[in-house]
């Protein structure tokens, strides 16, 4: 149906929009324009009261608004009886606008798939003349075909219309040299149903048809292989920019890890770094070098082990259990045992790692050697001890000599 629609290149392969003031297309004014001359009437007949002139209705390509439109088919019901007005349905079959479908629609459809075509929901060539109306076409059995039109919501039916389509539906076979449809019209609450009777038959040109329909069939194959290939080229070549995209994320990942990695190592103080059950998961150069145990010795194990057995190891073991619990340890001061067997005075730094979620998944902890840095305290400290003690004996001593002088004197 596709290629029918492209062929068909006059008619739209998506509804109109409703655009309030231009619902119908004019050119469904072409039939009783041409009809009413052989009645005996004016055209102006029919414009009476629409607000539209002849020569405006007569323009292919304008288009008015409803509320003319079902004037002038009320004017048409005073001019046309009923059995008239069907006939003028059969007539439009013969219009330019349908001439236009007749040979190629003789190639690619039977009769059945026309009027499937044709009125086949939001697709169907029908919706380009009525913006309003909404056309369903389904095959009950073979050759019956029953079709819905429906109004929108808003707009008011139009009986004149409905006879119209009725002949209209009965000549459709009449472009592929097949008998008319017997139809039955069935008046709804918001259009009419029309139940379409095919004789036996599908047209003159049922064998170049097929012909032609098993030619397009391999013609539409080709197109779906090619554009089939054309989707799993362009899907290729996501993958592969998904694939660069990967290798790249990751090579920054590797380089920023890298750089982490070197800051870590060059840090001038100890670092240990611990999962979430307290175990040593990092261990720098410099913790190295202050305590002796190198890194391979020290992962997977717990850091309070690093402090000499008793009060030091139990302070040691508290500290780091609340690091890990969430409690605020900003630093504290712990006495370490180095592989060597001696101490070593340490002043530790911690800080918790989160998950984006909040969930403490270890510590981070960085530790000083402060044994040197509390010995000149203490020098300095005494030093200062000792400074104040002269400056005391000092001024002793001076109030003493004052004293023997007063006395001498």
């Amino acid at each position: 149906m596709g290629i029918a629609a492209e062929l068909l290149g006059r008619v739209p392969h998506a509804p109109p929009p409703i655009r309030v003031g231009r619902e119908v297309s004019c050119r469904v004014f072409g039939v009783l324009l041409a009809a009413i001359a052989e009645k005996g009437h004016s055209p102006d007949v029919l414009v009476a009261g629409s607000g539209y002139s002849v020569g405006q209705l007569s323009k292919g390509s304008a288009y008015v608004p409803w509320s003319a439109f079902l004037v002038v088919m009320r004017n048409a019901g005073t001019v046309w009886t009923a059995d008239e007005l069907r006939q003028l349905g059969v007539a439009s079959v013969a219009s330019a606008q349908l001439r236009a479908f007749g040979v190629i629609a003789n190639l690619l459809f039977s009769v059945t798939d026309f009027y499937l075509w044709m009125f086949g929901g939001k697709r169907g060539p029908a919706v380009n003349y009525f913006a309003f109306e909404e056309g369903h076409a389904r095959l009950v059995r073979p050759g019956h075909v029953r079709v819905e039109i429906r109004m929108r919501p808003g707009y008011a039916p139009s009986p004149e219309n409905w006879l119209i389509l009725e002949g209209t539906l009965s000549g459709m076979p009449l472009a592929f040299g097949a008998p008319p449809a017997r139809v039955v019209a069935t008046p709804m609450a918001d259009g009419c149903a029309y139940d379409v009777f095919i004789a036996p038959g599908s047209g003159r040109l049922a064998w170049v048809r097929r012909a032609l329909k098993r030619f397009t069939a391999s013609q539409q194959a080709g197109e779906e292989l090619r554009l089939a290939h054309a989707a799993l080229e362009e899907r290729f070549c996501e993958l592969q920019a998904e694939e660069e995209a990967r290798a790249q994320a990751e090579a920054q990942r590797a380089q920023i890890l890298g750089w982490q990695q070197a800051t870590l190592d060059g840090l001038p103080l100890g670092c240990i770094v611990l999962d979430d059950a307290g175990r040593i998961r990092y261990w720098n150069p410099t913790a190295e070098r202050l305590l002796g145990w190198t890194a391979a010795e020290m992962l997977m194990g717990s850091p309070e082990l690093l402090a000499p057995a008793g009060a030091a190891r139990d302070k040691a073991a508290e500290l780091f259990r609340g690091v890990l619990a969430g409690e605020a340890v900003p630093h504290a001061v712990v006495t370490l045992a180095n592989k060597h067997g001696g101490t070593l005075l340490s002043r530790w730094h911690h800080t918790r790692l989160a998950s984006p979620d909040g969930a403490i998944v270890g510590a981070v902890a960085v530790f000083e050697d402060i044994g040197e840095r509390s010995r000149l305290e203490a020098q300095l400290q005494q030093a200062q001890k000792m400074e104040g003690i002269g400056r005391l004996a000092g001024g002793v001593a001076h109030d003493f000599h004052n004293l023997l002088s007063v006395i001498l004197l």
